[in-house]
Formats: C-alpha cells, structure tokens, sequence
C-alpha cells in the first residue's frame, strides 16, 4: 500500500479529485473525499483524523461541501479536477523523464516519484499522462534542453511498445504557470511555490501570456 500523509497549505487550490484530504477547525475536522480516492486513502485519513484530534469528523463529498467548508480554505477556488483523476485506477500510470545535458551529453532519465520537487529548474521534465504529453520548462533549461526534449518527445510516441497514437498532444508548460491539468497529477502540489503568491488563474488573467503554455504540433 503506497498511501502517505503530506500536509499542504490550507487553501482550496491545493484539493485534488484524486485524493482525500483532512482540515482541522477550532470545531471539527472534515474529511474530504475526492470521486477519484480509494479505499486505501479514506482509510488512512480515518486514522490520521483520530490521531490528530478526539473532536468531532466531519465527511465532506465532492460536490457536496458545506458553506463552512469553503469559508475554512478561505473562499473557494480552481482546483485540480480533471476526469481522468477522478478514476480511482487509471489503465495507465503517469511517468515523468528529466530531460538534461548536465554531463554533457543529452538524456532522458525516469523519475521514480511524481512530486513537485522533482521537477529541477535547470532541465526540462517530460510527463507522460497518456493521453497527453507535457513537457515542463525549467526557468534555467537551456535552449538545447529544450529542442532535445521536443525531438525526444516525438521519438517516444513514435517507438513506444505500446502503439502510441502519433497525434497525441505535446503541451510545452513554462515553470510558474502550469495548468490544473498538469499539476492535478502530483502529490501535494503548492500552486504558490514558484508563483510569488499568485495562482495559475491569477497569472494568466494578470500576464495574459499566451507563451507561457503552449501546444507543439508537426
């Protein structure tokens, strides 16, 4: 059972559909379930929820949240939603590839772990969700960091085992205004930690850069 604890800031943005989360009141604790949790993760919150506090638990559904609720994360707000994680097993798992010539020869490495913190803001991250492909811009990437990664991107559609549709979407993502559809596959995500205090929404509206997120097609 690959189920853990990861405490994240107490804000609307940082629900995810695919996941259950704990907020603690001065009053109560809610139990938030996402329509794409498992079994497993409501377990675990169950526990975490007893160990935390002997006040009274609360459970919240998707969909179904109190006005409390909302007021307690601050107002309501985007989060990362998408159908594709609101399915408790995906047929295919999300893989993430850090793209770098840090040693002097281009290579894509698998990273075992998908969280934030893997994404290195020298290189150029490739995450594979199947039915899209994004790749991740990190603020000091290197202009061939980022042509290599494009190339390889092609590459792995069209050499992988399993009969990739060539017309999948490459979506190239700049670090600071990744979409809920890129961040709703990580763990634990802060939409704040490289915004300055800004969410995505609030970047676009503020910058309106329409290079910040773009598709690459051939």
């Amino acid at each position: 059972m690959n189920t853990r604890a990861t405490e994240v800031p107490a804000r609307s943005s940082s629900l995810n559909t695919n996941d259950v989360f704990l907020l603690k009141t001065d009053h109560t604790i809610y139990l938030w379930y996402g329509k794409g949790c498992s079994g497993d993760e409501r377990e675990m919150a169950k526990a975490v929820a007893d160990v935390l506090s002997r006040q009274d638990k609360q459970v919240v559904m998707e969909g179904q949240e109190p006005a409390e609720f909302w007021v307690a994360l601050g107002g309501k707000a985007p989060y990362a939603c998408d159908k594709r994680l609101q399915k408790e097993e995906t047929p295919h798992s999300p893989r993430l590839f850090e793209c770098s010539n840090q040693t002097g020869r281009f290579r894509m490495t698998e990273v075992e772990d998908l969280t934030q913190e893997d994404l290195d803001q020298d290189d150029v991250m490739l995450l594979d969700t199947w039915e899209e492909i994004f790749l991740w811009i990190g603020r000091s990437a290197n202009e061939y960091e980022t042509k290599e990664a494009c190339n390889s991107a092609l590459e792995y559609l069209r050499t992988h085992p399993a009969g990739r549709d060539p017309d999948t979407p490459i979506i190239s993502v700049k670090q600071g205004y990744e979409p809920l559809t890129f961040t709703g596959w990580f763990n634990a995500w802060d939409p704040h930690k490289w915004s300055g205090g800004s969410s995505y929404e609030e970047l676009k509206q503020k910058l309106d850069d329409v290079a910040s997120i773009s598709q690459i097609t051939v």
